[in-house]
C-alpha cells in the first residue's frame, strides 16, 4: 500500500510517494525524502494526506487530513497484523463510533477484537458460538466450545436490541471501552517484525524517562522513538535488556561498555536468518569464543566459512557423517566393516582444527586466517582465542 503526502504550508514542494507500513530497511530513505520537503517531524502531524486509498472507508477519510508519518505507520502495522475477522471488527467499530483521528484508531485496534460482527445471519449456531468466544476474549475450551447452545445464544444477541448497522456488517460491543494506551507520545509496546533484542533506553542523568525499542531499528526509527518520549538526543545514553533472542553465547558479551549501536548492528546482520542459522552462530560462538559483539557481528558475515554438524560428539560418529552421509566421498556399504570412523573423524580434527562443542562440531573451513575476518582495529587490540 502507498501513500502520497505533501507540506500544507509549501505546496510548491511537491509530493512524495512512500510505501507504507514502511519497511525497515526503507524507512531512513523515506525519511529523508520527507525531510527535503521540510515534513515528517517525529511529534508534529506536518504531512498532507494528497492519496491514499484502502478501499475501507473508514482509513479512506483521512484523505485531506494532516497526519504524523509515525502515527500513521504505527496503525497501519497494527492493522496489517490482524487476522481472521480482526480486521471487519475493527472497521465496524471504528464506523460505529465515527472515528477519524489515528490516535483514537491506534486505541482502537488494542480492543476492537472484543466485539462481535454478524455479516451473514443465515447460521444462528455459528453466530452464538463466536459471539460466546468474543466475550471469552477469542478462546475457549474444546469441549466447553462444543456444549454451547449456539442457537440461543445468538437469538439473545440479536434481540437485544444492542447492534449497530454499519459498512461492515451489524456490530455488538459488547461493553468495549477505549482506553486510551496511546496517549500521543511514545507508542504501546508492540512486536511487528521479528525482533531479536528488545532494551529500554533512558538518559543517564533521567532514569525516570524511558523508551523501550525493539531491536533492530534504523538509525532515524531509534531517534523518532526517543524524541516521541521526551528523550534529547544530546543525553548520554544508557540501555536495559528486557528480552533478548540472540544466539547462546551472545548475551554474555554485553557488558555496560558496549553501545546500542553496536547490538543494533548485530540484530540487523541477523534479521533475515533462520533459527537453524542461529543456532549454527551460537555453536560457531562456542567454538571461537569471540571477545565482543563487534567480532560476533563479523562472524555472521562470514558464518559460511565455517561448517557445523549438529549433535555430533566424537570422533568416531564424526567420521561417519563425512564418510556416510556427507556425500563427500564414494560410499561403499558392504565395506561398512572396514572403515575406520574413529581414525578418520580424529584426523579430520587434527588437520581443520575442529572441536567440539555442546551441540555438535564446528570446523572453520574459510580461505583467510580466522583474525583476517575481524577489523585491523580488532584485532590490534585483541587476539582471537579458538576451542581446541
Amino acid at each position: 500500500m502507498r501513500i502520497v503526502l505533501s507540506n500544507p504550508e509549501h505546496p510548491e514542494y511537491g509530493m512524495a510517494t512512500i510505501p507504507i507500513p514502511i519497511p525497515r530497511k526503507e524507512y531512513d530513505s523515506c525519511m529523508e525524502i520527507l525531510q527535503t520537503m521540510e515534513i515528517g517531524d517525529a511529534v508534529l502531524r506536518d504531512c498532507k494526506v494528497e492519496q491514499f486509498s484502502t478501499g475501507w472507508q473508514v482509513l479512506d477519510s483521512l484523505n485531506g487530513q494532516l497526519v504524523n508519518i509515525d502515527e500513521l505507520d504505527y496503525l497501519m502495522k497494527r492493522l496489517e497484523s490482524f487476522f481472521g475477522d480482526e480486521d471487519s471488527k475493527f472497521l465496524a467499530a471504528a464506523s460505529a463510533r465515527g472515528l477519524t483521528d489515528v490516535k483514537d484508531l491506534i486505541n482502537l485496534t488494542f480492543c476492537s477484537y472484543k466485539t462481535t460482527v454478524v455479516t451473514d445471519f443465515s447460521n444462528l449456531e455459528k453466530i452464538g458460538k463466536e459471539h460466546a468466544m468474543d466475550l471469552n476474549g477469542g478462546s475457549m475450551v474444546s469441549e466447553e466450545y462444543k456444549q454451547l447452545d449456539g442457537r440461543s445464544i445468538a437469538l439473545e444477541l440479536l434481540h437485544s436490541g444492542k447492534g449497530k448497522i454499519t459498512p461492515y456488517g451489524v456490530l455488538y460491543e459488547n461493553g468495549m471501552e477505549l482506553e486510551e494506551l496511546y496517549t500521543g507520545s511514545s507508542f504501546p509496546p508492540y512486536l511487528y517484525e521479528r525482533s531479536l533484542l528488545v532494551v529500554d533506553v533512558f538518559p543517564k542523568e533521567h532514569k525516570d524517562i524511558k523508551e523501550m525499542l525493539a531491536l533492530p531499528m534504523s538509525e532515524k526509527q531509534i531517534d523518532g522513538a526517543l524524541i516521541r518520549a521526551g528523550i534529547s538526543l544530546e543525553d548520554v545514553m544508557e540501555y536495559r535488556i528486557e528480552d533478548c533472542w540472540l544466539p547462546d553465547g551472545v548475551s554474555e558479551l554485553i557488558t555496560p561498555d558496549v553501545e546500542l549501536g553496536e547490538l543494533n548492528e548485530l540484530c540487523d546482520a541477523l534479521a533475515d536468518y533462520d533459527d537453524s542459522f542461529l543456532e549454527k552462530l551460537g555453536a560457531v560462538i562456542s567454538f571461537v569464543k569471540p571477545l565482543g559483539i563487534k567480532q560476533v557481528t563479523e562472524i555472521v558475515h562470514n558464518l559460511d566459512d565455517f561448517d557445523y554438524i549438529p549433535n555430533i560428539n566424537t570422533p568416531e560418529e564424526l567420521g561417519r557423517y563425512y564418510i556416510r552421509e556427507s556425500n563427500r566421498f564414494l560410499y561403499d556399504d558392504h565395506l561398512d566393516g572396514y572403515y575406520d570412523y574413529a581414525r578418520y573423524g580424529e584426523n579430520r580434527i587434527k588437520e581443520h582444527e575442529g572441536a567440539f562443542v555442546e551441540k555438535g562440531y564446528v570446523e572453520y573451513c574459510g580461505e583467510n586466517s580466522l583474525d583476517e575476518i575481524f577489523s585491523e582495529e580488532e584485532t590490534e587490540s585483541q587476539d582471537m582465542e579458538m576451542r581446541v
